[in-house]
């Protein structure tokens, strides 16, 4: 697993290192949802991040300057377009309830060990952290999870209801569909999305290629023949290659 694209410059600031990473933190989403802020040569030690998928809200966890000083700049909005995950002003050292959740778990140190490893330090982290970036930790599964949420519930921001899709009075050509249909449903301005609807619409379609129809047709792979044929470009005088009868 990936926790992270870009390694953090020794000696980051904590600015630095918040803007790096709501950039790693974009769309489309990179492999692994945690990024490590700083490093063992910091003089703010280090940090870590998860984005609460799949708004831009994110939560930092840890003790560190670092950690405090990244909490203090995505809630303040300094980095624009993201925001902060709300947690419970309590602190609860993650060690008190080191028993509970080896209880739940059966009288195991698991999951407690997975959580302390990964950078947590508070009860209150993992109540805010979504699912989805626990199960992101080695080791974590989804029946120890589903154990620590008895002990720990999730007390985080619930995500926003889909967007509905937004009408394009020009659609998309088949071989961008999948693409403009995801940004359809993001929070992108209607206005932006039909100009890069309009760009899409405006390059060149590569053309056809007669072996590669030629292969696709005798290996009987019908659906995808078709979808090239879609997706390509003919020449006028170009004959598109049929099946033959009984094959």
């Amino acid at each position: 697993m990936s926790e992270h694209d870009e390694t953090p410059e020794p000696h980051a600031t904590p600015e630095g290192e918040a803007r790096r990473i709501a950039t790693a933190q974009e769309w489309p989403r990179r492999i692994g949802l945690w990024e490590t802020a700083g490093n063992s040569k910091s003089p703010y030690g280090t940090a870590r991040v998860c984005r609460a998928q799949p708004t831009q809200v994110l939560l930092v966890i840890g003790e560190s300057e670092m950690a405090q000083r990244l909490r203090e700049i995505y809630a303040a909005g300094e980095v624009v377009g993201w925001s902060l995950q709300p947690m419970p002003e309590s602190r609860t050292p993650l060690h008190q309830v080191r028993g509970p959740i080896a209880d739940a778990v059966g009288g195991s140190s698991r999951g407690y060990n997975q959580l302390n490893r990964h950078g947590f330090v508070y009860a209150e982290e993992v109540q805010a952290c979504p699912d989805e970036a626990l199960l992101d930790i080695r080791n974590l599964g989804t029946s120890v999870l589903a154990r620590i949420r008895t002990v720990l519930p999730y007390t985080g921001a619930e995500p926003p209801p889909a967007r509905p899709a937004t009408p394009l009075t020009s659609p998309p050509r088949q071989r961008d569909r999948e693409l403009v249909n995801g940004l359809a449903t993001s929070a992108m301005p209607a206005g932006a999305l039909k100009t890069i609807v309009a760009a899409l619409n405006a390059e060149p379609v590569p053309p056809a290629d007669d072996l590669v129809e030629l292969l696709l047709d005798t290996a009987g792979l019908i659906d995808i023949l078709a979808l090239y044929r879609a997706t390509h470009q003919r020449r006028e005088h170009d004959t598109p290659v049929d099946r033959k009868p009984g094959r």
